[in-house]
């Protein structure tokens, strides 16, 4: 009897563990990820206000006023219905925000000069990993009335000192060989990128995936450009890939130290759409490193 009854209970432990594996499986929208984490988030929208339930359409919290770089803690996070919602605290008041609201900071190992300026090529910047949001390079420039596209020369262009350099003899170079190349954005701070990501929700709600969060932009660097030409009436365009320009650009880029950041198949890699017109300055270390390994295709 009691040899029975312990083969009985077995069978119920696995039993109970199989149960247990298909939940998480195919359950996972009902499972609380963790509580009591007491982490720490930063809220990126322009302004903002807690809601009283995970859900969009809830109440507000009285008295939760949230501004940019904000820096909240959370106790909870649940996802409902494909979207993760964080149970914050401020003050002894509980309120909820979903995902695309904040972003907890995932820094990449990358390495500072002696002036505070990310060392050029060793930040890593995507979806999951990002900068502080207070950075601001100390080198930047404006770049040349010369290189900016038809229509926007009232932007303030800027670009590290290093980058600027390439840029322009990029463009210049491209020029000689009747190749219009121009610039239509350059660096942009994080609050700036914050009044892009906020209008990007507002147009295409939670789900945004087409503008990079505060922090995770590459423009944040000083070193990555938005490039068109007069092909297609100096626009932001996918269009710009069948152009002489781009044609121009994928053949010599890489010899400035200039790479494109989002191609059409590494959308699952970046997290990013596919953007022909994204070009970032990795240095010319980079351009050695690939010409000593490939120099017999390259030249």
């Amino acid at each position: 009897t009691v040899i029975i009854g312990a083969r009985y209970m077995n069978k119920i432990k696995i039993f109970l563990i199989l149960l247990l594996l298909i939940i998480l499986c195919y359950f996972p929208s009902k499972i609380l990820y963790s509580s009591n984490f007491n982490k720490e988030v930063y809220f990126i929208l322009e302004k903002g206000r807690g809601y009283t339930a995970p859900k969009i359409d809830s109440d507000y919290v009285n008295g939760i006023v949230l501004k940019f770089g904000e820096k909240i803690k959370y106790t909870q996070r649940k996802e409902i219905k494909g979207i993760l919602w964080y149970r914050c605290i401020i003050n002894n008041m509980h309120f909820f925000l979903p995902e695309t609201f904040i972003d907890e900071k995932k820094f990449s190992s990358f390495r500072l000069d002696s002036r505070g300026n990310i060392i050029i090529g060793t930040a890593r910047i995507d979806r999951m990993y990002s900068i502080p949001l207070n950075y601001i390079p100390s080198d930047l420039r404006l770049l040349s009335e010369s290189v900016k596209a038809k229509g926007y020369e009232w932007r303030k262009l800027m670009l590290r000192e290093e980058a600027k350099r390439m840029f322009e003899k990029m463009i210049e170079d491209a020029e000689l060989s009747g190749i219009d190349i121009s610039v239509i954005s350059a660096f942009r701070d994080s609050k700036y990128q914050s009044m892009l990501y906020t209008r990007a929700i507002r147009r295409n709600g939670l789900n945004e995936k087409s503008v990079a969060k505060p922090g995770h932009s590459e423009h944040q660097l000083g070193t990555a450009c938005d490039l068109t030409c007069s092909e297609i009436n100096y626009m932001l365009s996918a269009r710009f890939e069948k152009t002489l320009a781009y044609k121009w650009l994928s053949e010599n880029s890489w010899r400035y130290g200039i790479f494109l950041t989002y191609p059409r198949l590494k959308q699952r890699v970046t997290g990013y759409i596919y953007e022909p017109w994204h070009f970032r300055y990795w240095g010319m270390r980079r351009w050695k490193e690939i010409f000593s390994r490939y120099r017999i295709i390259l030249r």
